[in-house]
């Protein structure tokens, strides 16, 4: 698998949390919310919640995350997320469950169906979120039903 090297962009702000680092991210941010996702029509601007969730953990602009998708056979179907890419990429373990964990972790919503079927968002380990579809994404409780959870924890 190939690796493109980020370019410098500055996350909104970034936040130690415990042992962890993380970046805030807006999928709506004008650097990149035009960026189709993977090889599909959908834009990063009205999909893009799952890869700048990503974008967050991994510390990289959601361009670059969804550059390195797209290179690497990291969507099915144009714009799914295939998350043995995700792990092989950025050197991370993957791990759904359907009950909450302690530790921070991407979170899953239904909160907008019909419209959207899927919203995702980080999830931190007091309970806050930090949620990329907002304009300026800060860490806030969480207004949503959870449905799912899914690690990205360090190999």
């Amino acid at each position: 698998m190939t690796k493109t090297m980020p370019v410098g962009l500055k996350p909104i702000a970034m936040h130690q949390l415990k042992e962890r680092t993380y970046s805030i991210y807006s999928q709506k941010d004008p650097r990149w919310a035009s960026t189709k996702l993977g090889n599909g029509k959908l834009l990063m601007g009205d999909y893009g919640c799952l890869v700048c969730s990503i974008a967050m953990i991994v510390n990289k602009p959601p361009y670059i995350v969804n550059q390195l998708l797209t290179e690497n056979k990291g969507f099915t179907k144009g714009s799914k997320v295939v998350w043995s890419v995700v792990e092989e990429l950025f050197e991370l373990e993957y791990t759904y469950f359907p009950e909450l964990q302690s530790k921070m972790c991407i979170a899953e919503t239904n909160h907008y169906a019909p419209k959207f079927k899927q919203h995702f968002f980080l999830l931190l380990e007091d309970g806050r979120i930090v949620d990329p579809a907002d304009d300026e994404p800060i860490e806030k409780d969480c207004p949503y039903k959870i449905v799912s959870y899914r690690g990205l924890n360090h190999a």
